[in-house]
């Protein structure tokens, strides 16, 4: 699992109105934004993809036309997305893979746009580099570590929930880390209970597929 820098798209700044956006004139080159984003940023939420192409075209609020529109053209063009419990999320095509986890730097995006499988890759990072076993809470301080967050906020924690029972729910992740959880139930049911979630140790040696 890999750690690395994020980078974020740079894009030529014109100047629109809704109007002209709205009148269609300008398609093909708004789907071409939408593409370069996410190939250089993927995996990216929708909301931060449609952030980062609206801000390029002079724009800072996305309402209620604009939002149809853009979800109507990302809808022609090849990029692929997936739901990720309750975040669509995209990809340049379906065999792009993310076996990887971006630090938050200022201006980036937020913690709720972070996508729940780098989550995943991040505690699956963790967890390979330690020569020992964690408690939730010292999981989770390593986590917001990770990630540049001094303060753990509700979307971090919620972030990193979604990131421990996301493969739990939706088996379309890896094959590592749907296995990696299946063994983390498999420990939670067997070994844990009846102790506090707090008591639930969390190690690659003991959860090794």
């Amino acid at each position: 699992m890999e750690k690395r820098e994020y980078i974020i798209t740079e894009l030529e700044k014109i100047n629109l109105t809704p109007e002209q956006i709205l009148s269609h004139t300008f398609d093909d080159e708004i789907k071409n934004r939408l593409a370069k984003v996410v190939e250089v940023e993927y995996p990216i939420t929708i909301n931060l993809l449609f952030k980062r192409v609206l801000n390029s075209l002079g724009l800072e609020k996305l309402g209620s036309r604009l939002d149809e529109y853009f979800n109507n053209i990302v809808k022609e063009t090849n990029l692929f997305s997936k739901l990720e419990v309750d975040k669509i999320v995209y990809y340049p095509n379906e065999n792009a893979k993310c076996n990887y986890f971006r630090p938050s730097v200022e201006g980036a995006r937020y913690s709720y746009q972070i996508p729940i499988i780098e989550g995943v890759n991040c505690i699956i990072y963790i967890l390979e580099r330690s020569n020992k076993s964690f408690y939730k809470t010292e999981l989770l301080n390593q986590f917001a570590k990770e990630f540049n967050y001094e303060r753990k906020g509700s979307q971090v924690l919620q972030l990193f929930e979604n990131s421990r029972v996301m493969p739990l729910k939706k088996a379309e992740t890896t094959k590592y880390c749907f296995k990696f959880y299946l063994k983390l139930n498999f420990f939670f049911t067997n070994y844990i209970f009846p102790l506090y979630p707090s008591d639930i140790i969390y190690s690659m040696e003991e959860l090794k597929c």
